[in-house]
């Protein structure tokens, strides 16, 4: 998908406006350019924007991660809780624009990524993602969107024991007991399917199609996560 900046610049407003009325806070898509990202002309950088709750009182909140590089990322709570609540379920944000000329983006791939963790450690549980990639070029892609588990996500090592309760495994620690169930979740993509590319749900992604899928795929997380995610012992 090839935008002007003028054109992510409108994606990203309307964006802002729709993430803030699901989330019920003010956020932001803030670049990771050093000044201002539309004067990037140099062909073949790249230029990345992450979503951060732009709440004035707000303290950043990040998540390690490694997808797609080494990083803290920023990330904002899910769901509202109520005041006294600990915060566990975190939702980050990550587009990722190539220069291509002058005022002239590609789009090579955006993301949702959802963590459980506390707000005071980095060290956040990655639970799932939602990719959208850009064709690779020579490459067979996977399917366009695609939801993404981590492996640790499909095989923790737990044991039942009487009682219901578990006991470590060989090789395992304390902090990888978690209780999750995600088999009841309901993973829709619900996109039109493309003839030509038979691998990928829709393969003309266009500006607003990224816009919208954004917003329900978070609408969809809302809904789904709370109740199928259970908190760590």
């Amino acid at each position: 998908m090839v935008s002007t900046a003028s054109e992510i610049t409108e994606l990203h407003n309307d964006l802002e406006q729709c993430l803030q009325s699901c989330l019920g806070f003010p956020v932001t898509l803030r670049s990771d350019a050093a000044h201002d990202w539309t004067a990037v002309r140099l062909v073949g950088n790249v230029v990345n924007f992450e979503l951060v709750d732009s709440t004035p009182r707000a303290a950043p909140v990040f998540a390690e991660t490694l997808d797609p590089w080494p990083r803290q990322s920023p990330v904002v709570p899910l769901v509202q809780q109520e005041e006294h609540d600990p915060i566990e379920l975190w939702a980050g944000w990550h587009e990722k624009w190539l220069v291509i000329g002058e005022a002239r983006f590609e789009l090579e791939s955006a993301a949702w990524s959802f963590y459980r963790g506390s707000s005071h450690v980095n060290q956040k549980e990655r639970l799932i993602c939602a990719h959208w990639d850009c064709l690779l070029r020579g490459r067979t892609p996977p399917v366009q969107p695609h939801w993404h588990f981590d492996r640790e996500q499909l095989g923790i090592p737990y044991a039942p024991v009487s009682g219901g309760s578990l006991e470590e495994l060989p090789g395992s620690s304390a902090q990888n007991l978690v209780e999750v169930n995600l088999s009841g979740m309901h993973l829709g993509m619900a996109w039109t399917l493309s003839k030509e590319h038979p691998e990928c749900w829709q393969n003309a992604l266009d500006i607003s199609g990224l816009g919208k899928w954004a917003e329900h795929t978070l609408k969809l997380a809302q809904q789904e996560f709370p109740r199928r995610v259970i908190r760590q012992l």
